[in-house]
Formats: structure tokens, C-alpha cells, sequence
């Protein structure tokens, strides 16, 4: 999920790869950010480094698949929410059900892959 990469020195970085590009980017940092104070204050250890591919290590948690099972795991996980300050997720939570609940009724297929006229309207509209 994190990549550091072996070069050191003054191009020393990590690298967020789980980050969606139709993610808000201010709700992702913040995330990321609260995840990694969870870390800290947890005196959590980094996993073992992965060697090559890590797209093939099947150890690696699953994400979410869908903006609906994403939501379940937000509402599960009480220490991204108590960081994030419970009211907002709760908005964003109401906000992205309903979403997901307009998504649903529009479409015949909602477990497609392709993207839909809904979603192109839903998201476009401003393009």
C-alpha cells in the first residue's frame, strides 16, 4: 500500500498506491494522515518489506471493491472516524449512501464494470 522506494538521499519519498484518482484528494490525505497518528500513538511496527512484485502478494489485505463495502469499512473502523471527527463521517457517510442508493435504482446492472449514463451525468455534468 506504501512504497518506499530504495533510492536515498535528498529523493528520498513513499508512495500512497491504494489512492483512487476519483478520490478527493483532501479526504484521502486526511485519511492517510490519520491512519499513519493511529500508527505513531499505537506504536504500531511496518509490515516486512515486500521484495518485486507486491501486486502478487496474496498476504496484502483486500480493499473495498465497491464505493458501498468501503463505506461498511468506514463505518467499522471506530479509530479513522474518532480521528477524521465522528460528525463529518457521519455526513459523508449519509451523503455517499444515498449516493449509492440513487446509483442502484438508476441502473439495471449495479455490479457492472462499464461505466454508466448515470455515473456520466452524476459526475459530468460540469464538463
Amino acid at each position: 500500500m506504501v512504497r518506499i522506494p530504495p533510492e536515498h538521499g535528498s529523493g528520498t519519498r513513499l508512495e500512497v498506491r491504494v489512492a483512487d484518482g476519483a478520490a478527493n484528494p483532501y479526504l484521502m490525505i486526511a485519511a492517510i494522515l490519520a491512519a499513519g497518528l493511529d500508527g505513531i500513538q499505537s506504536k504500531l511496527k511496518p509490515s516486512d518489506p515486500v521484495e518485486g512484485m507486491s501486486y502478487d502478494n496474496e498476504s496484502a489485505p483486500v480493499l473495498p471493491m465497491s464505493l458501498e463495502a468501503a463505506l461498511d469499512a468506514l463505518e467499522a473502523d471506530t479509530v479513522l472516524r474518532d480521528l477524521l471527527a465522528g460528525p463529518i463521517v457521519d455526513v459523508f457517510q449519509i451523503l455517499k449512501r444515498d449516493e449509492v442508493k440513487r446509483y442502484k435504482e438508476a441502473v439495471s446492472d449495479p455490479n457492472t464494470r462499464e461505466t454508466t449514463d448515470w455515473e456520466v451525468k452524476e459526475y459530468m455534468s460540469d464538463f
